[in-house]
């Protein structure tokens, strides 16, 4: 994927130094498409995330994470936020590493209804 913007970006410069009247139109053009795809980066880490993702949001490395029943907010599970992707949160597991999503699944099994804060 980084390649082709690369190429993208080369093409658009390439084509900026060529043709000097197309250039505004060009700069809106791409600070849009920068816009929409910030917008839909957001947007997919809300639907991955669902009700948690301001641990993806406000967590940072080395803060802790507790798994609470939303119920009577009984803690479940704690671990640790052992790194952060442009678009996941990993958590520190006993013995692996696990997508924040992965280690509730496995932590809450059979829990519908968790919640998550961070303790940072």
């Amino acid at each position: 994927m980084l390649p082709v913007i690369f190429i993208i970006i080369f093409i658009i410069v390439a084509f900026l130094l060529y043709k000097r009247s197309l250039k505004p139109v060009i700069i809106l053009i791409i600070i849009i498409v920068m816009v929409v795809g910030g917008f839909l980066h957001l947007l997919e880490i809300e639907d991955y995330y669902g009700r948690n993702n301001h641990v993806f949001f406000d967590g940072n490395k080395n803060d802790t994470i507790l798994i609470l029943d939303r119920g009577n907010d009984q803690i479940i599970a704690k671990g640790l936020i052992q790194r952060k992707s442009w678009n996941r949160v990993f958590i520190k597991s006993d013995n692996d590493t696990l997508d924040l999503n992965d280690w509730i699944n496995l932590k809450a099994e059979y829990l519908a209804d968790v919640k998550c804060e961070l303790k940072q």
